[in-house]
């Protein structure tokens, strides 16, 4: 765990399973992607009825993957709850193109695509590699909206956040 000086992302980097990868960007210089989540389908993640990955555990990994991309940004969990504030989920569409199967090692991807005032779209791919090829699963765009805790209603995202979560089509300006 050399070089993660956030305790929460490395706490989280401890929690990964064996052969997970995360995809993490740097934090002071540019914001290069150095990595991908990989994730092993487990038996335990299958539906009751049809021998498949449930589509609950693809939300899971949905909301892993954009806890790690915050860890990495320096804005955790526990520093959000410490500041009053946290990201909730709005609204999930998703689109399932394959299915995924225990054993399967999938990949995943998330950025943040739109940044407004109150809220922020972001974006996941999730693909396997088959025959050689990388083959896609699952894609996803999620709005989050960032909610004062103490009066449960949406708040502003702070100007330094905007600036880290480098949207990819900023909705405002930061500064």
């Amino acid at each position: 765990w050399d070089g993660v000086r956030n305790y929460q992302a490395r706490n989280n980097m401890r929690e990964m399973k064996k052969g997970d990868r995360g995809l993490f960007y740097h934090s002071n210089v540019g914001k290069e992607a150095v990595g991908i989540v990989e994730i092993v389908a487990e038996a335990g993640e299958t539906s009751r009825v049809v021998e498949h990955v449930s589509n609950v555990h693809f939300l899971r990994w949905l909301d892993r993957g954009a806890e790690l991309h915050l860890d990495s940004l320096g804005w955790t969990r526990t520093d959000l709850l410490a500041g009053g504030l946290m990201w909730f989920v709005a609204r999930h569409e998703i689109d399932y193109v394959a299915e995924v199967h225990p054993g399967d090692r999938v990949y995943m991807a998330t950025w943040v695509r739109d940044l407004r005032r109150v809220k922020s779209w972001r974006d996941s791919i999730l693909w396997r590699i088959e025959d050689g090829e990388p083959r896609i699963v699952c894609t996803a765009a999620t709005l989050w909206v960032l909610v004062d805790l103490e009066t449960r209603r949406p708040c502003s995202v702070p100007s330094k956040m905007a600036g880290s979560l480098a949207p990819l089509h900023p909705g405002r300006t930061v500064g």
